[in-house]
């Protein structure tokens, strides 16, 4: 299916392609020296013959303890021995955190001595850049060695604000995907090397997998929608699918009370009514997933024909907890009126503060982060999806795995939790806030979107007025 092109992606190209592409062109192809001043050209070599001074300063890096930036003996951590070794005059502290980090970020601003680089969620960037507390990355990248037209703009659209600014830099997207279990489709009279496609498929699948006690508790779930790693988000996806816009392209206004909106919840509301009903399926998840362990160690058990999770969670759980298990993913099965794919997708990222001390040397971090040799040795570690095109296409990350070929044919159509905007953290919370009332009757389906959109423009709107923006 063609990729959907949407004002998502056409902002990012206005922000950023567009003026980088003009002068990358002028930096790499020198336009001839006109006849008439022979001297000149041997000055504009020269000075481009001359080396930069490396940045130096101190820099203070917040990092992101999962990925294990600290340790040595990790790919991130060689890396960033491999930066200090390259830029000694660039004193780097790294300080692993396992809490807060955008409390501490703003804490730190608030006390006049702000952390240069963290990581933050994609669509917390554009609130922190209007409010000036992160730098616009864009003359950053533009006169980097960082090929912006490499860069999946899939990505970097929920950290552009509508005027082109870009507000951070991604490292560790993650997307997610359809697992089909072997053993249940098989059992059931499935080929699970070809999964569902579509509503209808992915609800014959779900009627014949699904298996309930004499009491009506659930045993076994054919797909428990909010089971995976999108949790209550997963409506999403057939919003997406089906061309919903979750903000309108001026984003100053919520769009999710409309018969695409509603259509995605009737269709989730099913696939719970099939299995019980919500509260069944959520005792269920209590109970397979008990506190503390991870949610494949249902899937390997057999409790799940199908679940929907991050690529990743293969390498991270799902192959340690059930090596012989066979299982297979395809994309979300899509909706019959559905104009595209679409695979609901996190994305860790590091930014700049706007009042850093060492701005330059920050920004040397995160371009030395994104040289395509350390995003594939970061990538290949955490079976994380890479952000430049160059590596996720190569054959040095897929080396021909189904599973990572799958991954990097679904990136064009990556959609986010959240948007771009104004209090981008508080409407992604909002996104789900009526959906247990929906699901259960207490609200219409169109009260709660209703009521979702409303709240949801009442604090962009707020938030957009003390910006400024």
């Amino acid at each position: 299916m063609a990729t959907r092109v949407t004002r998502r992606s056409m902002l990012v190209v206005a922000g950023i392609g567009v003026p980088v592409l003009v002068a990358a062109c002028g930096a790499s192809t020198a336009a001839p020296a006109p006849a008439e001043k022979p001297a000149e050209e041997p000055k504009a070599k020269e000075a481009e013959a001359m080396p930069q001074p490396k940045a130096s300063g101190a820099v203070h890096f917040l990092a992101h303890s999962f990925f294990r930036w600290h340790e040595d003996n990790e790919p991130p951590g060689q890396i960033i021995a491999a930066f200090r070794d390259e830029y000694p005059d660039i004193e780097l502290n790294l300080e692993p955190h396992t809490s807060n980090r955008r409390e501490a970020f703003l804490t730190s601003v608030a006390a006049g001595q702000p952390i240069d680089i963290t990581s933050l969620d994609d669509f917390e960037m554009v609130d922190l850049g209007l409010a000036n507390l992160v730098s616009a990355l864009n003359d950053n990248i533009r006169t980097s060695s960082i090929d912006p037209d490499d860069l999946y703009q899939s990505f970097m659209a929920t950290m552009t604000w509508v005027d082109g600014r870009v507000f951070g830099l991604p490292y560790a997207p993650d997307m997610r995907t359809m697992y089909l279990h072997e053993p249940l489709y098989t059992a059931a009279g499935f080929d699970y090397t070809n999964g569902p496609q579509d509503w209808a498929e992915l609800e014959e699948v779900i009627a014949k997998t699904t298996k309930q006690a004499t009491d009506g508790s659930l045993q076994v779930a054919g797909y428990p929608p909010a089971f995976g790693s999108g949790g209550n988000w997963d409506w999403l996806v057939p919003y997406y699918q089906m061309g919903g816009e979750t903000f309108n392209a001026e984003r100053t206004k919520s769009t999710l009370n409309n018969e695409l909106g509603i259509m995605a919840h009737e269709w989730v509301k099913k696939v719970y009514e099939m299995q019980g009903g919500w509260q069944t399926v959520r005792d269920f998840q209590s109970v397979v997933r008990p506190s503390g362990t991870t949610r494949t160690v249902a899937f390997a058990e057999g409790k799940l024909a199908n679940i929907y999770m991050t690529y990743s969670e293969r390498s991270q759980s799902l192959l340690d907890e059930a090596p012989e298990l066979k299982f297979t993913v395809t994309e979300h099965p899509k909706p019959p009126n559905a104009v595209s794919s679409a695979s609901l997708s996190g994305d860790h990222v590091h930014f700049v503060a706007a009042d850093s001390e060492a701005p330059d040397a920050a920004w040397t971090l995160l371009e030395f982060i994104t040289q395509p040799e350390n995003v594939l040795a970061f990538c290949q570690r955490f079976d994380r999806v890479p952000v430049l095109k160059s590596v996720a296409e190569s054959e040095a990350f897929t080396k021909n795995d189904p599973h990572l070929l799958h991954q990097s044919s679904q990136i064009p159509h990556r959609v986010p939790f959240g948007e771009a905007i104004p209090a981008g953290y508080e409407a992604f919370r909002l996104l789900i806030k009526h959906l247990p009332d929906m699901m259960v009757g207490a609200v219409t389906i169109q009260e709660g979107l209703k009521m979702t959109d409303a709240e949801v423009d009442q604090i962009v709107t707020k938030r957009r007025q003390e910006l400024g923006a």
